[in-house]
């Protein structure tokens, strides 16, 4: 499944380190072989996720197990995979799924809301649009009256921004300042850029609930914004292309990067944060998917490999304990979905893999050399694949020993990881069997 990628281009508008981090991503079992585009949980034990499809998926264990759920089985939708959330929930008992009629090959044919109040037992239906080309890219509400909708005419590049004040039984033209993250029914802030569109990108503010906006930032620096997070008035985040991670801390009017040196080149696609130290941002090196975690706010990442064959398409943490992902799919494998909970496991010393980890041959038929800087020995070696799985292991007791023996079943890219006791090197490496 290809992004949908406008951004509408049309609006006017630190020093940080990377390691392998603490916390623990295991695959759940997926009912499914649709992607999940759009992530939200209600509490630690209960979440939805909207699909791809005109499904949606729900757990009440934590993601032990997933049921599918269908607001309206006659209708032909689909949910976009774009910019934003396509569902919002409140509390438990009420919420809102947006999807985009006609089928996901095909050009769009309109978008429809269902909302439920009751767990989703049942599900109302609102028409919002029957024009050929709308997409239905964004719903969020702040309480039960107030909400907001963006649809995109993916044939015109023409927006159009809905909003409601009672519940979405009525919705009203409005203005918009871009993909729109509200806090309360007067107060948001937006981003209007994309990938492959040269910058300047631009972020905005209203106090008047979509009324008018207000551009505060100008972002000139290479990298189309891809999503955005605010915390409070004050607290946010906004990621993009080539690695970019900015956070303000003073509602929007400046902002500082927090991009960890060597990740130029990645794709960060989700920003959660749980509060203003904790927060997590799904990226792509490659075909190395995995996110980047903080515990100090952005001041240093670590990185969390997922147990993932395709990208990230949507994520949503409960706190800093306990969070899920969705994939997308690929022609050898399905959909999938993982969870994550902190172990409690961390390094007290953060290492920078190029100066003081090194590994030769690389690319290697399986069996290379390594050089580390480490003053504790003995030393653990570990080999994880791109799905996360560990897939070798070995103990060095000596410092002339560094020779390792690795026998995969599959050429391509794995992580090698060395272990101290107390610091974590680690580095890419390319296996080529003849």
């Amino acid at each position: 499944m290809k992004r949908i990628v406008f951004f509408l281009a049309w609006m006017i508008f630190g020093s940080s380190t990377l390691v392998f981090g603490q916390g623990t991503w295991t695959l759940q079992t997926n009912p499914t072989t649709s992607p999940g585009v759009s992530m939200q949980f209600v509490s630690v034990t209960e979440g939805w996720i909207s699909l791809d499809s005109n499904q949606l998926l729900h757990t009440t264990n934590g993601g032990i197990n997933w049921n599918i759920v269908t607001p309206n089985s006659t209708d032909v939708t689909w949910g976009a995979d774009a910019p934003g959330s396509r569902i919002s929930f409140i509390s438990p008992t009420t919420g809102w799924v947006i999807k985009t009629f006609g089928n996901i090959d095909n050009t769009p044919l309109g978008a429809v809301l269902y909302k439920t109040t009751n767990g989703g037992n049942t599900w109302t239906k609102t028409v919002l649009s029957n024009t050929f080309g709308d997409l239905g890219v964004k719903v969020q509400f702040v309480d039960a009256n107030n909400g907001w909708i963006l649809l995109y005419n993916m044939s015109t590049d023409t927006p159009t921004f809905l909003k409601t004040t009672d519940g979405g039984t009525t919705w009203v033209p409005t203005n918009g300042g871009g993909i729109f993250y509200y806090l309360n029914s007067t107060t948001g802030y937006s981003f209007a850029a994309g990938p492959n569109l040269p910058p300047p990108y631009t972020i905005s503010k209203t106090t008047n609930g979509g009324a008018t906006w207000t551009t505060l930032y100008t972002d000139s620096t290479p990298g189309g914004l891809t999503a955005m997070q605010f915390l409070d008035i004050n607290q946010g985040w906004v990621v993009g292309d080539n690695g970019k991670i900015m956070k303000t801390t003073n509602g929007g009017t400046t902002w500082t990067s927090t991009t960890p040196p060597g990740s130029e080149n990645y794709n960060d696609l989700l920003v959660n944060f749980v509060d203003s130290n904790t927060g997590w941002i799904s990226a792509r090196d490659n075909n190395l998917f995995f996110m980047l975690h903080t515990t100090n706010g952005g001041n240093t990442w670590t990185q969390q490999l997922l147990p993932f064959s395709s990208r990230v398409y949507s994520a949503y943490f409960w706190d800093a304990n306990n969070g899920w992902a969705a994939s997308d799919w690929n022609s050898t494998s399905p959909a999938q979905i993982a969870r994550y909970t902190n172990t409690g496991l961390g390094v007290s010393t953060v290492i920078n893999e190029f100066n003081e980890f090194a590994v030769y041959p690389n690319p290697n038929n399986g069996t290379f050399r390594f050089r580390v800087e480490s003053l504790n020995w003995p030393l653990q070696i570990e080999i994880y694949d791109t799905a996360g799985r560990k897939v070798f292991t070995k103990n060095v007791v000596v410092r002339e020993d560094n020779v390792v023996v690795f026998n995969p079943q599959n050429n391509g890219l794995y992580f090698v990881a060395v272990k101290d006791g107390e610091k974590i090197y680690h580095k890419k490496i390319i296996v080529k069997k003849e």
